[in-house]
């Protein structure tokens, strides 16, 4: 029987979708730090010595969907779960591209966003990102020299990516633009090849330069809010105050903002979340995080779910709460009722912000268990729209992407919960995972063959959560 690596592994991934305004690309130099955010002045062409990416590719061959089987004749004895592994990392090699310089260097996520009809650089790194980081943290990468060239090529890519204008950070304005999904699985999967002392010898510079744009990149493009206080529930509503330019009026992030930098926006609940995890990581491995950026991002996602009662204690049990898709939640969201800000659409986000507020130290184990048991209950709704078309389709307003966004959050989320409560949902989200294995040994929740990688990426970091906590290791790879 195969183990896990018995090494602190921090956190998390999840979807991916970027998009582009020209400008010229600017990558941080390793000093003198900004005292603020402990990264350091943009140079533009830091990583000129490095090959220019080839142009993004258009649209791919399409997969058709593959049915759900019956969940409780799912093997998951150690041994089918090793072959499930060892299958799906030899599928993700299969799938690795790219062209000229970076040939076979990258595993671009595709979605239906596009930017001049092809492919954004944002979703070309998330991909890679999360991809890679599967291929690092699954068991034997040390002595597995196909993964460890896999994972140099990608490494080589993601850092010469962020040299390219539409992921530049000095002329970003807003609007639909996703390049900050780069920043963040950029950031998380370049910190956790850092931690498992895994960069490529010839790749220390770039790698530590990258990061410090990818950190730089997040705290500099996080939304002005407004007046706070007052609810904002759809992403690009009219603006409710006059713009909010200073530091302590910026809180989360969203990829789809009004136009324009300094224009207050609704951050998105999910994607904060998402970004909170990464900087978590970011910060325990040693980099400089900026407290305050935490803190103003964290109450943000307090308030993406309806106000407390004000007589609830420390010990009294917190009733269940929805996350609300963007901006902050009104009094009266209700927990369910078939919208979109309510279930069943909303179990992604319940699981992604439970996971970053408890990393963060901010959290309960009560929003933890509700989101992990409301993902288990309306499995069915998210599978229904698991490889569809469309975005966010009525009446729940999910997505197809969402379903192994959704599916990764939940195996984290059950691994912070106390550990007796932890293995009957740790079985029964496995089994649910193993139902939606293709013939073929991947996972794809999109129409896109391109993004089976990313599809089987995040079952395989799911499945690590598991297999960490039933295999000796510690008992979770995060660690508040």
């Amino acid at each position: 029987m195969r183990t896990w690596p018995h090494r602190r592994l921090a956190s998390i991934a999840a979807i991916v979708v970027i998009s582009a305004l020209a400008g010229t690309a600017a990558i941080a130099q390793p000093s003198p730090a900004d005292p603020a955010t402990g990264t350091a002045p943009a140079k533009p062409g830091a990583l000129a010595k490095l090959p220019k990416i080839a142009p993004s590719p258009g649209p791919g061959q399409q997969v058709p969907r593959s049915p759900a089987r019956a969940v409780a004749d799912e093997d998951l004895s150690p041994k089918a779960l090793d072959d499930a592994i060892d299958r799906g990392l030899a599928e993700i090699l299969k799938l690795q591209v790219g062209q000229g310089a970076y040939e076979q260097s990258e595993w671009p996520y595709e979605g239906v966003y596009r930017v001049a009809g092809k492919i954004p650089v944002g979703y070309r790194i998330g991909g890679t990102a999360i991809t890679a980081r599967a291929l690092l943290e699954a068991p034997g990468y040390d002595t597995d020299e196909a993964r460890k060239a896999a994972v140099a090529r990608a490494t080589r890519f993601i850092c010469a990516a962020m040299n390219d204008p539409l992921m530049s950070i000095d002329n970003y304005d807003a609007g639909y633009d996703v390049r900050g999904w780069g920043y963040t699985y950029g950031l998380w999967f370049l910190v956790a090849l850092d931690r498992a002392k895994a960069i490529p010898a010839d790749q220390a510079d770039a790698v530590r330069e990258a990061t410090a744009f990818c950190l730089r990149g997040i705290t500099q493009t996080q939304v002005p809010m407004g007046t706070p206080g007052r609810p904002r529930t759809a992403p690009n509503s009219a603006p409710n105050a006059q713009p909010a330019t200073t530091p302590a009026q910026r809180a989360g992030w969203n990829y789809a903002r009004p136009a324009g930098r300094d224009t207050p926006g609704a951050p998105s609940s999910f994607m904060t979340a998402a970004t909170l995890i990464a900087l978590h990581e970011a910060r325990a491995a040693g980099h400089n995080v900026d407290q305050g950026m935490i803190d103003r991002a964290l109450s943000f996602l307090e308030r993406t779910s309806p106000a407390l009662p004000a007589d609830i204690g420390p010990e009294t049990p917190r009733p269940p709460r929805t996350v609300v898709y963007s901006g902050v939640a009104r009094p009266n969201t209700p927990l369910d009722g078939g919208r979109s800000d309510g279930l069943p659409g909303a179990t992604g986000r319940m699981c992604v912000v439970a996971v970053a507020q408890k990393l963060w130290k901010a959290g309960h184990d009560d929003d933890l268990r509700h989101a992990v048991d409301s993902f288990i209950t309306h499995w069915d709704e998210l599978d229904k729209r698991r490889q569809g078309t469309g975005t966010h389709v009525p009446p729940y307003g999910v997505a197809p992407y969402y379903f192994m966004f959704a599916h990764y959050y939940a195996a984290a989320a059950v691994e912070l919960l106390p550990e007796p409560e932890r293995a009957s949902r740790r079985d029964r989200i496995t089994r649910l995972l193993m139902s939606v294995r293709a013939p073929d040994g991947t996972w794809n929740d999109r129409v896109f063959a391109r993004s089976g990688a990313y599809g089987t990426a995040m079952a395989l970091l799911a499945l690590r959560h598991g297999q960490i906590a039933t295999r000796g290791a510690p008992n979770s790879p995060m660690q508040p």
